[in-house]
């Protein structure tokens, strides 16, 4: 009997490593011999096991031990969400295909190039606060005042009454013993336990100063000396301080002082940097990507949806209150009827959009389609995969700032040339948060080549060099027809000579590197030559930029740049569209493109040139203003008087039929039709002409005549016709700055308030969130006196007794009957009205106790019936009609009589 084979394990995996270990240790003898009865042990560990392991590393260890110490510096001061994220693949690699290509796995993803990006990011936000250097620092300054000298440093620095801060005794208190975390591994409440305690650290650390400063000193001298050290604090800790001016008072000083040893301060600030360093350290690691996650990480998208939910919760949950007329509305409802709504933001885009381009055509101006990017440094992922490696580390922010320093360059290099211009910004992102920009400008025909000319030259500034290859910066001129010679570039070759010959294309034979662009039919060419070019680098810019002309003949503009507004809103009028930048659904990618611009705080849409869309608002108010008292009015008057005012509102010019009584009458038009006609009809109106007509274009969303009335697009702050009216409030923030609050505008000389009515915004009680809860509906109107003590009571003549179950079901919307043919109920009493906005809104008012009877209720009933009977057989004959001979007059006995006067007649 021969003994069977001894199965060989497969290399690579678990079985090969412990076998070739047991090899090793039996060749030097150290294998020693166990009693094994037909099982097969595992060999004993008699490694000494790490101390102060987290439980990420402790994962890692019991997995694969013998790999502790190599593995340990590539995990060494990441984030512990980072850790885990790759102690997770980690294990996953080496259960599945061993510890080869788990190690693999390590060197390749965690080493090398991974490390370099994370090492750029982790360098940048190595000042920022952690758990342990806060604690240190709140020891260090537990304590260090005495009562009086605590008490004198407060008189010296502030004049005013003081706030006593309560006592923290960080002796007595016991902390339980934490690790060390950064500040992006932070959760809520752990920020707002910091920024407590840096608000503290930073009112002792203020107090020390004064009191170390000697008696007498200058009360401005002692604010600015305490301001001064804790600005260098505070940008010590990675934080940007409270003061920016150049020139600030003892004022801003104090008020600075109060803000930053303000938690709330400390804790938006601390918010703001985590969410950062998160982001950044995302980008750092590929989660930013086409292949990962387009435009921003997936946590970036969780977290801003759950911030969108915690805010739509807020408001939902709160009401605006008149105190005045002691009126309620829903805040959810004013929300939505305010620009916050992406569908009427992007509308308003649309219409000051569209108002431009009328604008352009009323002028004959030509219009400009220009794209801007930032050089590949500020890029960290290639489009189909892998790493950028001459990424410096810049976050989409800093391309952000990249972009608007050379916009100004821009802006200051067509100023100096006075050429004048006017149009729309759009920032948006690549897959990898890196933005870039579209411009829509309308100009001067005779000016589109000079605009160009200065566009490009300063795209392409920085990092001119990559956009050529190595044989262009040997050989900057290539003839047409000549081949380029097989050269390397030598080592003297720099950029500052290539950059001398401004490679123009002058020379004979020079061929063109430029991008071919179509330019549309009546663009003027500047200097006029027969062949213009955009610019006179002879290079291919459209790396860094891109130019093209908006033909009237192929589209309007308004066409050309709706996608960009609505893919970077709401992906509106998009379905089934996809993404050029990643090839998926751009509604999907609309929610990550809204993610994006609110984790970097980056503005989407700005408009450059023409009237401020303040003052158009302000318009709009106004007139809705205006309005809501015209609908006020219609609302006290009978419906024989709105008929006579729908008479009288036909001007003299107005030729075709006019609604008279008689018409209103036939036609069967109800009072709330009548209502909404009369509505219509209103025409804002001033003492002004002018303002008068812009004030008209306002209101009917007519930007074009809006931005002419205001004195035209390219008019100046200074000669606007009409003017924002601010109203100035000392002290009006928690930490005592002045607030500028808009009431109105000013036109001639005249203010005018928009902003009439007063609302605070509290929460709602339980009594109309338990309503809510039952009913579904908008919270009802509720004010400081209980609408029970004063009942409304309606055609109630005799007094009356019910019992507990009637009067709940009363409660409950039941009818109770009462005898003698009567009934009661509790009427819900609501009123429509227009708000400051010109939108109708439901104002609920206090219940009403009303008496029913019941006989008129079975003939309403009845009367219903006979409607719907009516209505079913509408149409059909009540009976057959007798045949008519031909060429005989037909029965006119059906059409009714007409209803026009002399005057009148109908439209045929």
């Amino acid at each position: 009997m021969t003994r069977p084979a001894t199965p060989l394990a497969i290399p690579g995996t678990a079985a090969a490593y412990e076998a070739e270990k047991l090899a090793q240790l039996w060749a030097t003898g150290a294998l020693p011999a166990q009693q094994v009865s037909g099982l097969a042990l595992p060999p004993e560990k008699h490694a000494i096991e790490p101390e102060a392991m987290s439980v990420t590393e402790r994962k890692l260890y019991e997995v694969n031990p013998d790999d502790h110490d190599w593995r340990k510096p590539y995990f060494a001061d990441l984030p512990d969400y980072l850790v885990r994220y790759f102690a997770n693949k980690y294990i996953s690699i080496f259960n599945s295909k061993g510890r080869r290509a788990a190690n693999e796995f390590v060197v390749k993803r965690m080493g090398g190039e991974l490390q370099r990006r994370i090492r750029l990011v982790m360098n940048r936000y190595r000042k920022l606060p952690t758990l342990k250097k806060v604690a240190v620092l709140a020891g260090e300054y537990a304590d260090k005042l005495n009562e009086a000298d605590r008490h004198s440093a407060q008189v010296k620095l502030f004049t005013g009454p003081q706030q006593e801060r309560l006592p923290f005794d960080f002796d007595t208190a016991k902390p339980k013993p934490q690790r060390e975390k950064l500040l992006c591994e932070l959760d809520r409440e752990e920020i707002k336990e910091m920024a407590f305690q840096m608000a503290y650290v930073c009112q002792e650390k203020m107090l020390a100063e004064v009191d170390a400063l000697p008696s007498g000193t200058q009360h401005k001298e002692v604010a600015k000396q305490a301001y001064e050290v804790l600005a260098k604090f505070v940008e010590s800790l990675g934080i940007k301080p409270q003061l920016t001016k150049k020139r600030p008072t003892v004022e801003d000083y104090e008020c600075a002082l109060v803000a930053t040893s303000d938690k709330k301060w400390w804790e938006g600030r601390l918010k703001k940097s985590r969410k950062f360093m998160r982001e950044h350290l995302a980008i750092a690691m590929g989660q930013v990507s086409k292949n990962a996650s387009p435009y921003c990480s997936r946590d970036c998208q969780y977290e801003y949806e759950e911030q969108r939910k915690r805010n739509w919760e807020a408001i939902d949950s709160r009401e605006l209150f008149d105190a005045e007329t002691e009126e309620t509305v829903s805040l959810k409802d004013m929300v939505l009827k305010s620009v916050a709504n992406p569908a009427i933001r992007r509308m308003e885009l649309m219409v000051r959009t569209r108002g431009c381009e009328d604008i352009a055509n009323h002028f004959g101006l030509t219009g400009l389609f220009l794209t801007l990017t930032a050089p590949s440094r500020y890029h960290n992922t290639y489009k189909k995969g892998g790493f950028i490696p001459h990424w410096s580390g810049s976050s989409p922010r800093d391309a952000q700032h990249y972009l608007n320093r050379t916009w100004a360059k821009i802006r200051a290099a067509l100023a100096r040339a006075d050429i004048r211009w006017f149009g729309v910004r759009t920032a948006e992102p690549h897959h990898d948060g890196t933005p870039h920009w579209h411009l829509l400008l309308w100009t001067k025909p005779e000016n589109v080549f000079r605009i160009t000319k200065v566009f490009i030259e300063y795209a392409i500034r920085e990092d001119r060099h990559e956009l050529f290859t190595q044989k262009r910066l040997f050989y900057p001129v290539q003839y047409a027809g000549v081949p380029m010679p097989q050269v390397e570039p030598n080592s003297h070759f720099t950029v500052p000579k290539m950059l001398d010959h401004r490679f123009t294309s002058k020379l004979k034979g020079v061929a063109n590197l430029r991008p071919k662009v179509e330019v549309p039919r009546g663009v003027m060419p500047y200097p006029f030559t027969d062949t213009p070019e955009l610019t006179d680098h002879n290079i291919d810019y459209s790396a860094r930029c891109d130019v093209k002309f908006i033909d009237p003949e192929k589209g309007s503009a308004t066409g050309y740049i709706a996608k960009y507004i609505s893919k970077n809103i709401d992906g509106y009028a998009m379905e089934g569209e996809k993404d050029e930048e990643t090839g998926k659904d751009v509604k999907d990618m609309a929610k990550a493109v809204t993610a994006w611009k609110a984790r970097w705080n980056i503005r989407q849409f700005q408009f450059i040139g023409g009237a401020p869309v303040t003052t158009y608002r302000e318009l709009r108010r106004y007139a809705n203003a205006n309005k809501m008292e015209f609908g006020n009015y219609l609302a006290q008057q009978e419906r024989s008087d709105l008929i006579k005012l729908l008479e009288e509102s036909y001007s003299q010019s107005f030729v075709g039929p006019r609604l008279n009584e008689v018409a209103v009458k036939h036609l069967k038009i109800n009072t709330k039709d009548l209502f909404a006609r009369l509505m219509n009809t209103y025409i804002p109106n001033t003492d002004s002409k002018g303002v008068t007509e812009t004030l008209k274009a306002a209101d009917q969303g007519d930007w074009k005549g809006y931005v002419m009335g205001q004195g035209g697009p390219f008019v100046t702050r200074d000669e606007l016709q009409i003017r924002n009216d601010y109203e100035v409030t000392p002290f009006g923030s928690v930490y005592g700055y002045a607030v500028s609050k808009i009431i109105g505008f000013i036109a001639e000389g005249e203010h005018i308030k928009t902003r009439t009515r007063v609302w605070e915004i509290r929460k709602k009680s339980d009594e109309t969130a338990e309503a809510l809860a039952l009913y579904g509906g908008s919270a009802a109107s509720r004010s400081s006196v209980n609408n029970c003590t004063h009942p409304v009571c309606e055609g109630i003549t005799k007094p009356f007794d019910i019992g507990e179950d009637a009067l709940s079901a009363l409660l409950k919307g039941s009818r109770v009957s009462v005898g003698g043919g009567s009934s009661i109920k509790i009427r819900q009493v609501t009123e429509m009205v227009l708000d400051d906005t010109g939108h109708y809104i439901t104002i609920e008012r206090p219940p009403q106790l009303i008496d029913i009877d019941d006989r008129c209720l079975q003939q309403d009933m009845q009367a219903f019936d006979n409607a719907v009977a009516d209505f079913l057989n509408f149409g059909k004959p009540d009976k057959i009609p007798p045949e008519r001979h031909k060429n005989t007059q037909p029965d006119l006995s059906r059409i009714p009589p007409t209803y026009w006067d002399d005057i009148e007649w109908p439209l045929i």
